[in-house]
């Protein structure tokens, strides 16, 4: 069940970031998320759901590439 939830953020993702060529596009959510699970494994002790999704999501709504409130995206995917 982690693992489909993880891979839907990545397909969420892809599509929100499908028309970014600057430097927040799917290839560095990708990285961010990447890195925060390795870090988060060789930390231990913690929810690996939580850091995935919270990496893949860290711009989905960010103010400087989206104008939506209350994290509007991200709720979008973690309510369906």
């Amino acid at each position: 069940m982690i693992e489909e939830r993880i891979l839907a953020a990545k397909q969420y993702v892809k599509t929100l970031f499908a028309d970014r060529a600057d430097g927040h596009d799917v290839a560095h959510t990708l990285r961010v998320y990447s890195n925060a699970m390795r870090i988060a494994q060789a930390e231990g002790l913690c929810d690996l759901e939580i850091v995935g999704l919270s990496a893949l999501l860290h711009d989905a709504d960010d103010y400087k590439l989206f104008q939506t409130e209350n994290n509007a995206n991200a709720r979008m995917f973690l309510e369906e």
